[in-house]
C-alpha cells in the first residue's frame, strides 16, 4: 500500500471531512463504472457506490484494511452488487403480473388507475415524512423549492458533501419504501 494511500486512510479513521471527499472524488467515478457493468442501469450502481463509500465513512474508526483502497472499495461494490441482483430475482419470481387488459395508472377515467395515483401520491407523501429530519429538510429545498446543492447548504450551514448525502439517502429511501409502487406503475403503464 502506498503511502498516501495509508496517510488517507489514517485521515478517514480520525473523521477528517477532506479525506472522506479526497476518498469520493479517487474512487467513485470508477467504482460506478464498475458496479454499472454488474448491475446494468446507473441508478442502482450509484446507490452501491454510495452505500459503500458512506458505510466506509461509518466504520471509519475500526477500519482495517490490509490491502489497496480501491481493492479494498472494489470488493465492497462487488458484493453489494450481487446482494441488488439476488434482491432483484427475488423480486421477479415472487411478482404475479396481471393477465387482464393493461391499464395505465394516468387514466383517471379507469377506477383503479385514479385509486393508483391516489394511493400513490399518498404514498409518497408518507414516505416522505418518515425520512430523517435533516434529510426530509435537504430533500425537500431540493426538490419542492428547487433549490441548488450550493444554496441548500449555504441555508442549512452544511457542506455541499453533506447535502448530496442527504438527497442520495433520501433517494435511497424512498425507492426501498415505493419500489412495489414503483413496480405497479410500470407494469400498468
Amino acid at each position: 500500500m502506498e503511502q498516501s494511500e495509508t496517510i488517507l486512510i489514517q485521515q478517514l479513521k480520525a473523521g477528517n471531512d477532506a479525506a472522506y471527499q479526497t476518498l469520493y472524488r479517487l474512487h467513485y467515478g470508477i467504482l460506478c463504472a464498475y458496479a454499472r457493468q454488474i448491475v446494468g442501469n446507473d441508478f442502482d450502481a450509484e446507490n452501491i457506490v454510495d452505500d459503500a463509500i458512506f458505510h466506509l465513512w461509518e466504520v471509519r474508526d475500526q477500519l482495517q484494511i490490509d490491502r489497496s483502497l480501491r481493492s479494498f472499495l472494489i470488493t465492497s461494490v462487488h458484493r453489494r452488487c450481487l446482494n441488488r441482483i439476488k434482491q432483484h430475482q427475488h423480486e421477479l419470481a415472487t411478482c404475479t403480473f396481471p393477465k387482464e387488459e393493461r391499464i395505465t395508472a394516468q387514466d383517471s377515467t379507469y377506477p383503479l388507475g385514479h385509486l393508483l395515483e391516489k394511493e400513490l401520491e399518498e404514498k409518497i407523501r408518507t414516505a416522505i415524512e418518515t425520512l430523517p429530519h435533516e434529510t426530509r429538510q435537504v430533500f425537500e429545498l431540493s426538490r419542492y423549492e428547487d433549490m441548488t446543492y450550493d444554496e441548500i447548504a449555504k441555508r442549512l450551514g452544511i457542506s455541499v458533501n453533506t447535502v448530496k448525502y442527504h438527497i442520495k439517502n433520501a433517494i435511497r429511501l424512498l425507492y426501498s419504501q415505493l419500489e412495489p409502487y414503483l413496480l405497479l406503475l410500470l407494469l400498468l403503464g
